[in-house]
């Protein structure tokens, strides 16, 4: 590659790669956008890069951490953190092969999202793309974001989601399988930082040990690094109903093995195939323990391990647990039922034979049965 660059973008368009954004060694945001060729195995470099795309209040565009997706020939740059480290929520769209015909960028600057974040998590599936997670700078990037949005190239609309994700996540690998008449989407995956409390500036919950110190006013984390992340171990399943904005989100009993204690690693999937291949990412954090031994306080130690797991077995997992649970309680309701039918027979039963008793003639010993021959008796009868 041309230049070396992080917290960027690839994407595939027309037999091309395009690396998007993103920043140097001295977290500069990378302007040059660099295309791989893969049939002539070169790269062509766009000089004037994202400095040239012009958006509405006459700002340059620059951006890091953002997403990215692909609709026929166009690329589309969504969110992301700007040069000043604050959350955008523009939408570009770049025409990738009128681009390189011309050899300069053709784009046009879409509506933008309802809410803007970085570090966010994007799929695709039925002609419609999902942001969702991601990071604010509203909040000292403290709370991860919850909140799930679609988007139509067609009408050029961004609409929220009536359910947002159960766990707020950033850099969450958002991926759709196809299973049949039941896709679904999973949210795996991701970080988060705190729960931040409005009236005092400060991050709660997740920061190991900066609650009490002025490094952690909301003045002072308004540079990334300062915080620190912890991973998201467990996993959203969303089953997409007819109206998709209708969906709702809920989390498997069961976590990822292996990688309840790390983030940052990517999840892929094949058409044709249901399980997910789970490559690379960092360990947690290194302890105040482990500072003492020489290494950093918040430092990751980045893994090499690549993990195969069939998640739809979870799926199915919580969905034989929902069969089982309605089994049991239907045999629980007719059992209840033929208790209830065999208490009102043995009470109707009871009932008929104290009726019965009533008509009966009690004999003491001192009554006598006085019994009379049979009489006969002609009566006439006028016809």
């Amino acid at each position: 590659m041309p230049r070396a660059r992080y917290l960027h973008t690839s994407s595939a368009v027309g037999g091309e790669i395009w690396v998007v954004g993103g920043v140097d060694a001295f977290h500069n945001i990378v302007d040059q956008i660099d295309v791989y060729d893969m049939l002539r195995d070169e790269w062509i470099t766009f000089h004037k890069g994202l400095s040239s795309i012009k958006l509405p209040n006459n700002k340059n565009y620059g951006v890091m951490e953002h997403c990215a997706f692909v609709f026929g020939p166009q690329l589309f740059l969504v969110g992301g953190f700007d040069l000043n480290f604050q959350s955008v929520a523009y939408t570009i769209a770049i025409n990738a092969i009128q681009s390189m015909i011309e050899r300069k960028l053709i784009y046009t600057v879409r509506s933008s999202m309802n809410v803007p974040r970085g570090a966010c998590g994007v799929t695709q599936f039925r002609d419609t793309a999902m942001v969702a997670g991601g990071f604010s700078n509203e909040d000292g990037f403290c709370e991860a974001i919850k909140s799930v949005e679609l988007y139509d190239p067609h009408t050029d609309k961004w609409l929220v989601m009536q359910t947002p994700l159960k766990i707020g996540r950033a850099k969450p690998n958002l991926i759709y399988l196809n299973e049949g008449e039941n896709p679904v989407v999973y949210a795996i995956g991701g970080e988060q930082r705190g729960v931040f409390d409005s009236e005092t500036g400060i991050c709660k919950g997740y920061n190991l040990g900066y609650e009490n110190k002025e490094i952690n006013t909301l003045e002072n984390n308004k540079v990334l690094p300062y915080r620190l992340s912890y991973p998201v171990s467990q996993v959203e399943i969303m089953e997409i109903e007819e109206d998709m904005y209708l969906s709702t989100w809920r989390v498997l009993q069961r976590k990822i093995k292996n990688y309840d204690n790390r983030m940052h690693y990517t999840v892929s999937s094949l058409p044709s195939h249901s399980s997910l291949y789970f490559i690379g990412g960092t360990i947690s954090h290194v302890t105040k323990k482990k500072l003492k031994s020489g290494n950093c306080l918040g430092c990751f130690v980045t893994s090499s391990h690549i993990m195969v797991d069939d998640v739809t077995l979870e799926r199915n997992d919580d969905l034989h647990l929902i069969i089982i649970l309605s089994i049991v309680c239907a045999c629980l309701a007719v059992t209840a039922t033929l208790l209830i039918f065999i208490v009102r027979r043995r009470k109707l039963k009871k009932r008929n034979e104290d009726d019965v008793h009533e008509d009966v003639i009690d004999l003491n010993e001192n009554d006598a049965l006085t019994r009379r021959p049979m009489e006969w008796r002609e009566e006439s009868v006028v016809i």
